[in-house]
């Protein structure tokens, strides 16, 4: 099997003691300290695998295809290393590291091991701007202009368009990053995004881009509204009512038990340099919390279970959000809700994020017609979209083999 990405997946694209193939739901991590190994289907019923203890049946031949298809990610020279956490329901499927999360050290991706996770940080700042919504204490057709007087044109800005990528506003991470010594502050990025030349791409409403200028405006009002820090927020009142342990914004001065390298794949197979250093506080609201594989898992289930914003707001966010002429945002690879992306594997309805920048990839899933959440983490820029949807077609669209899905 060749890993390579189709050009249209470069443009969704943004910004291992490992756990065996398969856990019981009860074993827990030290019953499974050991080399990552496929799934034992030798046994004299291979057409399923129980996982005790509600014995839920799941095809072994299919998990053993994605362990397959994980390992050689990693063998070819695709990636590094991968983290992949799969769940149905509460039931947890597979959790599994391949390859090293630091080549230098020889290090192994676990299921424990803490990848940032980029772009899929927005579901937690749209979260946060629709509970302070679910609360009163803002509209989303409240213009830019009421928190944030002096933006240009701030008046022609809402916050549905901001949580869309329909504002216009261009994208700061598009130009080149200042060289600053110290963190970068909201202010600091404000000063940024208002200093671009030109500062919108198209009218407000008039059309879909996608920017993380929307992403570090919101967090800004996230803090202007609540009257706390975002990062005291989100943790407080995200993070905490889905009840994730390992989940918190990364900082590089941090010590972070399993923290993962990042890195760039070179153009001869199987080889890598270091992905380039990028301090997360330049895109705070946009990106820059980090977390596990099977915590994003939990993080899905949380968010469409109800426990972190009103069913409303959260209908809302997982509805295609249309443009000022009632054209449907995103383009050829699906959708945008409001913080969310909203795609189909073939008729297998998906919504979640992905996300990425140089040296690391993530992508979390909910087949929401299927009750299936698919999580791949890698420590490379392009791996985890193409890993994930590899992953969704072999276990929902049988016979399919393992290419990527079309949208």
């Amino acid at each position: 099997m060749i890993f390579s990405l189709p050009p249209q997946q470069m443009l969704r694209l943004r910004t291992i003691p490992a756990l065996c193939a398969l856990l019981t739901v009860t074993a827990g991590l030290a019953e499974c300290q050991r080399a990552p190994v496929p799934p034992d289907c030798s046994g004299s019923d291979t057409s399923a695998v129980n996982v005790a203890p509600t014995q839920v049946r799941f095809d072994c031949g299919t998990l053993a295809a994605v362990d397959a298809m994980a390992r050689q990610a990693v063998l070819s020279g695709y990636t590094p290393g991968l983290s992949i956490a799969i769940m149905r329901g509460s039931q947890l499927i597979l959790s599994q590291g391949y390859g090293k999360a630091n080549i230098e050290t020889d290090s192994p991706v676990t299921p424990a091991t803490v990848f940032p996770i980029y772009s899929i940080s927005k579901t937690f700042t749209a979260s946060a701007i629709m509970q302070l919504r679910d609360a009163g204490r803002l509209s989303l057709d409240d213009k830019l202009a009421k928190f944030l007087p002096a933006f240009p044109r701030g008046d022609q800005v809402s916050l549905r368009q901001l949580l869309s990528h329909t504002s216009g506003i261009h994208d700061y991470m598009d130009r080149s990053r200042p060289d600053e010594k110290t963190k970068f502050t909201f202010d600091r990025i404000l000063e940024i995004i208002q200093a671009q030349t030109p500062l919108y791409d198209f009218d407000p409403g008039a059309a879909y881009r996608y920017s993380n200028s929307n992403f570090a405006l919101l967090a800004k009002i996230v803090e202007l509204t609540s009257g706390m820090p975002y990062r005291t927020y989100v943790r407080d009142s995200v993070i905490a009512r889905a009840d994730l342990q390992q989940t918190d914004f990364d900082a590089p001065m941090d010590i972070v038990p399993g923290r993962v390298s990042g890195y760039w794949r070179t153009s001869t197979a199987g080889t890598f340099v270091n992905g380039s250093f990028q301090d997360p506080s330049f895109g705070l609201g946009a990106s820059g919390i980090r977390s596990t594989a099977l915590e994003m898992a939990h993080w899905l289930i949380a968010l469409f279970g109800g426990k972190v914003v009103s069913p409303a707001s959260f209908k809302e966010m997982t509805t295609s959000a249309r443009l000022n002429d009632g054209r449907l945002t995103g383009g050829s690879w699906g959708s945008y809700g409001l913080g969310m992306e909203i795609q189909s594997c073939q008729a297998h309805r998906a919504i979640g994020h992905s996300g990425a920048t140089t040296g690391f990839s993530a992508d979390a899933r909910r087949y929401v017609d299927d009750d299936l959440e698919i999580v791949v983490l890698a420590n490379s820029s392009t791996s985890a979209v193409i890993v994930q949807e590899r992953i969704a077609k072999l276990m929902l669209i049988p016979g399919s083999g393992s290419t990527a899905c079309s949208h």
